[in-house]
């Protein structure tokens, strides 16, 4: 599969879907960035996130009427756009989601993920997003990955075959890193 540019990837993206974004620190921010600065030619989005970890581009209220912002989890980057009403918050349980994914519950039409560069049979790893990104992957109509050479390999179910992959995006940024919060006066 040859890649390309992830402008081009998403131009797939349709009004009224729903996008799956990988969790965590394995957010494909290039792809996130890039759908942000997209905003302008898409409305009534739905986007899925469990766990955000970087800036969330597509969670500002200015984005509103292109994205509705939907987290399974909050946390860093996405209190205040909760709070303030411009996203919205699912409680349920992580083990859950994979069913209800498989029964439409928590539907997925294009899933955006990142991966490692494929091995020599054509496998893929999830890295260090082994969580409810297959089940995403294995059930979104589209699947859009951002291939990182700098996405670590893991093993056990996190391999997906590329050709799973409809759409391939290269990159090369370094992975999001959570830096711990300041020790306070009780912590020391």
């Amino acid at each position: 599969m040859k890649a390309v540019p992830a402008r081009m990837a998403l131009d797939c993206i349709r009004n009224g879907q729903t996008l799956f974004i990988g969790s965590g620190c394995a957010e494909p921010v290039l792809l996130t960035r890039t759908l942000a600065e997209m905003a302008e030619q898409f409305s009534d989005l739905r986007v899925i996130h469990i766990m955000a970890q970087g800036d969330q581009h597509l969670a500002q209220p200015e984005l509103l009427n292109h994205f509705r912002y939907n987290t399974f989890y909050i946390g860093r980057g996405v209190e205040a756009a909760v709070a303030e009403g411009t996203a919205d918050f699912t409680p349920i349980n992580m083990s859950e989601v994979p069913a209800a994914m498989v029964r439409g519950t928590v539907g997925v039409d294009v899933a955006l993920i990142q991966v490692s560069p494929p091995d020599e049979a054509g496998q893929c790893s999830l890295g260090i997003s082994v969580d409810i990104v297959k089940a995403a992957v294995m059930n979104a109509n589209i699947v859009i990955a951002l291939v990182n050479e700098n996405m670590p390999v893991t093993r056990g179910d996190s391999l997906i075959p590329m050709d799973l992959i409809d759409f391939r995006v290269e990159g090369s940024d370094p992975l999001i890193e959570v830096s711990p919060p300041p020790l306070d006066p009780l912590s020391l």
